[in-house]
């Protein structure tokens, strides 16, 4: 979506432990803040000759990810767990017919529609968690860290 690239404004490594049945758990969790202003600009005809589109949008988030069930071989890690604390924050500059959209009232209640549609997916207690290594406890993988 567009020509520029996310920035990554800011990266934490932090060595944690977790207590599992097996004793305490070294995990790895890194902290990623990011943004990403899409230079953009797209449009469409909609129908009754309508133009639609968005020119410009930017997100800017911090995601926590947890490096899981560590190991001394491939893959190194038995899963992946990551999650936000907070909603991205972004910004959409509508154009054409969707132009309407850009007034402050109507933004806000389409912004919070989609922050909570992101928080029910990843927002915490919510998670995304996948498999790396098969071998790997995939209860660990999904629990919290």
């Amino acid at each position: 979506i567009g020509v520029a690239a996310p920035l990554l404004t800011h990266m934490r490594t932090e060595r944690r432990q977790r207590e599992t049945t097996d004793g305490r758990e070294d995990y790895i969790q890194l902290i990623i803040g990011f943004v990403w202003e899409g230079a953009c600009d797209f449009s469409f005809n909609a129908p009754l000759g309508l133009s639609v589109g968005i020119k410009d949008f930017k997100i800017s988030a911090e995601l926590y990810v947890a490096l899981l069930e560590l190991t001394a071989h491939p893959p190194f890690i038995g899963g992946v767990s990551a999650w936000m604390t907070d909603p991205p924050e972004f910004d959409l500059d509508w154009t054409g017919a969707l132009d309407v959209l850009d007034s402050e009232i109507i933004d806000s209640a389409l912004m919070k529609m989609v922050g909570d549609h992101i928080r029910k997916i990843i927002c915490l207690p919510n998670r995304v968690s996948f498999m790396m290594d098969p071998l790997a406890n995939v209860l660990r993988v999904k629990a919290k860290p």
